[in-house]
């Protein structure tokens, strides 16, 4: 290190001549240039006794955030145990950014210092147990909330064994997690991850037994009750809404007696409004998703198994419920707050249903169909109609987006043994219904009444069939967007059916790859001629891009039956070779 620099921190860490935001934009630059790496161990020393007698709480943590990451193995050991006693004595009463701070260095020390054995004796010994006792406050702010979930996950992770007699003590910090950050709208989906990482970690407390036989049940034990709290949520969501099983629950679930440790903060859904109660479960069921998918998801040291049964039976009652069998029973206040959290249930049901997907891989081939059906079925009861056509927003957009998600992932997974062609057909008109947008202007008609009085004016949409009337006609490109700049959903639509393409094209029907062409043709001629009224294309350089990928599908998985498209194919990508976005010109080179 430079004696400048040394001169520099001495100056701002020890005389306090500069504010801590200054000490932190200069400790930043020292992180990303590395000054203190591979430097003389004597300077580093000189640091490491300064900082040890500093007594500014907020600019002696910014240091050491500092030293842990560059200073060498050999006295991160030294002085790990030490560093982590001076981040353990830190009380509520600092700043949010000292507490924070706090829990990330305690974090980087756990993970760092790891192999070492003699600091994992030393730690379990005097850390651990003070570590433990910080857990019976939940920090208020998300913030260090969340650095605290962190640190708890690192120490849960590499010292499992010591843990295991700390089991109660963490479940019931998690669950204090919950209760307290449960309403944070900006907050509550990030903490939740990190809580049910925390939570799948706890299954890996104590010795795994013969062969990790003793991980393994336990894994699949907390998978079960996860799905068992999730159906009794469901039963009290859908309590007097006829249900059709497409997927059995499993006995052993409906068996299962067990509470929910996640609700119990939840007032009473009987002695409450239908509002309340409805927004009660829906906060429990993306708790309890969350940790489901999380559970799914997360790093295991043993094999994992997995109840797909289970997990279908949650994504296949959830999905069942439509606003269609909503539409088939006495209208309530229940009925309709239910029909408004349909498209958010919706939506997390697929995201379990991805997880699952991209965890058991082609495993789930023997549900295949049944797979490709769920989605279609979500992509039915959303397709909006004629009266939507002026909506800012595609209707259902999100939940279509992660139905599109879904399937994307499973066709990327099972290839040929998709079984997509079976449901095509259907399929490729919800596509299409994502993919051509045709815009049509609003009419403004002034209808001039003359009475014996005075002039009135009626303005209004009535169509004019009358010469005393006058017209006027907003220009298209004046009228509202269907899609936003950006929007993806339209792109996800294409990437679909390039999917399908690649996975079944030479099982389609070719009267439907001929509409399909047709479409492509229709969309790419325009926008090859300069049209900039080709909405969302014209504005969106991400659904042109997808757009073109699709057609290059369409040229390699086409039925040999259908047409060839390739010299209408050449006009579009030379057109393209103009485009004014970059990624678009690398695609038709």
């Amino acid at each position: 290190m430079s004696d400048q620099l040394k001169n520099l921190l001495s100056d701002i860490v020890f005389e306090n001549e500069l504010s801590s935001s200054s000490l932190h934009n200069i400790l930043k630059a020292c992180n990303e240039l590395q000054n203190f790496k591979h430097k003389d161990t004597s300077s580093i020393n000189q640091i490491i006794s300064n900082l040890n007698a500093n007594i500014n709480v907020q600019q002696n943590h910014q240091l050491l955030n500092t030293v842990i990451q560059q200073c060498t193995e050999d006295l991160l050991v030294n002085h790990a145990i030490t560093w982590m006693s001076l981040c353990i004595k830190s009380n509520d009463n600092f700043s949010a950014s000292i507490g924070a701070l706090d829990y990330t260095n305690l974090n980087l020390l756990v993970s760092k210092t790891s192999h070492s054995n003699d600091v994992k004796k030393q730690f379990i010994a005097s850390v651990l147990p003070k570590f433990m006792l910080k857990l019976n406050s939940v920090p208020s702010n998300p913030l260090v909330c969340r650095e605290k979930l962190k640190c708890l996950e690192s120490v849960l992770r590499y010292y499992n064994g010591p843990c295991f007699s700390h089991y109660k003590t963490a479940e019931k910090f998690l669950l204090n997690c919950v209760e307290q950050h449960h309403s944070s709208c900006s907050s509550s989906a990030a903490l939740t991850t990190h809580i049910g990482l925390c939570y799948t970690l706890l299954s890996q407390l104590g010795g795994g037994g013969h062969q990790t036989s003793l991980y393994k049940d336990n894994w699949t034990s907390a998978l079960v009750k996860l799905v068992a709290c999730t159906h009794k949520v469901l039963d009290q969501m859908f309590e007097d809404v006829p249900e059709i099983q497409t997927v059995p629950v499993p006995i052993s679930i409906r068996t299962l007696d067990v509470t929910i440790p996640f609700l119990s903060y939840y007032p009473n859904t009987e002695n409450t409004s239908k509002l309340h109660a409805s927004t009660h479960l829906l906060r429990a069921f993306k708790v309890l998703s969350t940790f489901i998918r999380t559970h799914l998801g997360a790093p295991f040291p043993a094999p994992k198994t997995i109840n797909v049964e289970a997990v279908l039976s949650v994504v296949a009652r959830v999905l069942s419920i439509t606003p269609l069998t909503l539409s088939n029973l006495d209208v309530t206040s229940g009925h309709a707050i239910l029909l408004s959290l349909l498209p958010e249930v919706h939506a997390h049901a697929h995201a379990i249903l991805n997880t699952l997907v991209l965890i058991a891989g082609r495993n789930l081939i023997p549900h295949s169909l049944y797979i490709c059906k769920l989605t279609v079925h979500t992509l039915k009861w959303t397709n909006s109609s004629e009266a939507d056509r002026h909506a800012l927003e595609r209707p259902y957009r999100e939940l279509r987006c992660a139905a599109y998600k879904t399937l994307h992932s499973w066709l990327t997974l099972a290839g040929y043994a998709s079984n997509i062609e079976l449901v095509a057909e259907e399929l490729i008109d919800y596509l299409l219904a994502d993919i051509v947008y045709e815009k049509q202007g609003v009419t403004l008609t002034t209808v001039m009444k003359k009475t014996r009085k005075r002039h009135k004016t009626k303005v209004g949409l009535e169509s004019v069939d009358n010469k005393s009337m006058q017209q006027r006609a907003l220009p298209i490109s004046g009228g509202t967007k269907h899609y936003q700049p950006g929007d993806s959903l339209c792109a996800q639509a294409h990437r679909i059916l390039a999917d399908v393409l690649g996975c079944a094209g030479s099982l389609l029907k070719p009267d439907l790859i001929q509409s399909i062409q047709t479409t492509l043709a229709g969309l790419l001629l325009p926008l090859s001629t300069g049209c900039r009224d080709v909405y969302p294309y014209s504005t969106c350089a991400a659904s042109r891009l997808a757009l073109y990928s699709t057609l290059e599908s369409c040229l390699l998985y086409s039925n040999p039956r259908t047409p060839d498209l390739a010299h209408y194919a050449s006009v579009f990508y030379r057109a393209g070779l103009t485009d004014g976005d970059v990624e678009i010109r690398k695609q038709c080179q």
